[in-house]
């Protein structure tokens, strides 16, 4: 059985909250080592130690890259959760490796899924075209936040634990409905269907 780690609980760079998977494992040394024997769990945190830089840990983009790629390709809800974090990654000039059509691709990917992982890659991709585009490496663009909202808000998934994510989504979706260029009842209404037809719901 999956425990949370206190690693996972950390996750926050501004809007862009991490999923939030791991197993409980020792300092930074132990979790290299767990990391370079092909544990996957151990791969998922040491990429998020070098992305978010604590614990002992360097910060280190092109690190963590390297180490979420390897926890992506063992596949499962750790290459679900590792896959979110290069969304991330590729989606915040901050991280020093921009590319905003993989973050898009990443996260969009695995929106489509109803547990954790996917709720917070709908918010990922909200907090992305939230932000200002000198921080984000997509263009702003506020009925496509408020979209991703609002299917992050219709997800039955549970939150990850001291992301405080649902808050912060409501806290959005008050600030975007009057900015949106668009009938925010379309889009809630559009983002339901949308959760509707990925989550399989009838």
């Amino acid at each position: 059985m999956q425990k949370i780690s206190k690693w996972a609980q950390r996750l926050a760079v501004g809007l862009a909250l991490a999923a939030c998977v791991g197993t409980a494992l020792a300092d930074y040394q132990t979790l290299l080592s767990r990391a370079k024997a092909g544990d996957q769990p151990a791969q998922l945190e040491l990429g998020r130690a070098y992305m978010y830089g604590y614990d002992g840990a360097p910060k280190n983009s092109l690190e963590a890259v390297r180490w979420l790629a390897r926890a992506q390709k063992a596949g499962g809800d750790y290459g679900r959760a590792a896959t979110v974090n290069l969304g991330i990654l590729y989606g915040r000039r901050s991280f020093g490796q921009p590319n905003g059509a993989t973050a898009v691709k990443l996260l969009e990917g695995v929106a489509r899924g109803s547990d954790m992982s996917g709720k917070m890659a709908r918010y990922n991709l909200a907090a992305l075209y939230h932000v200002p585009s000198s921080e984000a490496t997509i263009p702003t663009n506020f009925d496509k936040a408020l979209f991703w909202y609002f299917a992050a808000q219709a997800s039955g998934a549970p939150e990850a634990p001291g992301s405080g994510v649902d808050a912060q989504t409501a806290r959005s979706i008050r600030q975007l409905m009057a900015e949106s260029s668009e009938s925010a009842v379309e889009i809630r209404g559009h983002a339901i269907e949308w959760v509707r037809k990925a989550e399989g719901r009838r």
